[in-house]
């Protein structure tokens, strides 16, 4: 079977199998921050990993959520800067305010 194919089956099964789990992360408004870490080892533990990002944004309302998302983000962008000049740095941080900018102009119109 495909890659992408037995992927989706795999995810496809296992949201039928665990709709409760399957609502947290799609569904439900507000997730308190256990619940939040119950469900991602849940993931982790089904090799679901590219729900666990999804889950998170989704759930970035919850403070905790929110501060580990901000937090993981920061992370990464020291990492990846330590390897940049600061010319580099200031260019990459103009090209994503621009970025933002043409997609906000984009949803305007």
């Amino acid at each position: 079977m495909e890659e992408g194919k037995k992927e989706l089956i795999h995810l496809l099964t296992w949201a039928s199998e665990n709709p409760e789990l399957w609502s947290l992360i799609c569904y439900d408004e507000h997730v308190e921050a256990e619940d939040c870490l119950a469900v991602m080892e849940k993931l982790e533990e089904e090799k679901l990993y590219q729900l666990i990002p999804v889950f998170m944004l989704r759930n970035g309302d919850s403070q905790a959520m929110e501060d580990a998302i901000q937090k993981l983000c920061l992370k990464k962008i020291v990492e990846s800067w330590e390897k940049l000049s600061m010319e580099e740095i200031n260019c990459e941080m103009k090209g994503m305010v621009l970025e933002a900018m043409e997609h906000l102009e984009k949803e305007i119109e």
